[in-house]
């Protein structure tokens, strides 16, 4: 597992002259990320069988373009989304990335990472 957390630690506060846009997803992929999803996602793509080197974690990944999807987007290419917001949301994949990531999801990996949702759920 590279990094399957979907954000960056941030301190919010009112009053400051920067503007942040996405703000909202950024509180979603916290909520994300303290539940777990990206991990539990992550360990079902391996135990899917994509074990390859990454340099983005799939379960990151698969949890940015939900956010993505909360935000509005249609498609993979949406992902700069979230790439205009570094602070918020880290290192963040290309769109060649996340369709590569969907692409290489096959019925066993789905059945696996139904049960990783399964157990975050509980």
């Amino acid at each position: 597992m590279v990094n399957a957390t979907s954000t960056v630690p941030v301190r919010v506060e009112g009053g400051g002259d920067q503007v942040v846009a996405h703000v909202g997803l950024h509180a979603l992929g916290c909520f994300a990320d303290r539940l777990g999803l990206g991990e539990a996602v992550s360990e079902a793509v391996v135990a899917g069988g994509d074990q390859g080197v990454l340099v983005h974690d799939r379960g990151e990944v698969l949890t940015q373009m939900m956010l993505v999807l909360a935000g509005g987007g249609e498609c993979c290419a949406d992902i700069w989304y979230l790439r205009s917001q570094l602070g918020l949301f880290g290192p963040v994949p290309s769109d060649s990335t996340v369709w590569r990531t969907f692409e290489r999801i096959d019925s066993v990996t789905l059945g696996y990472r139904r049960q990783a949702a399964g157990a975050v759920r509980s």
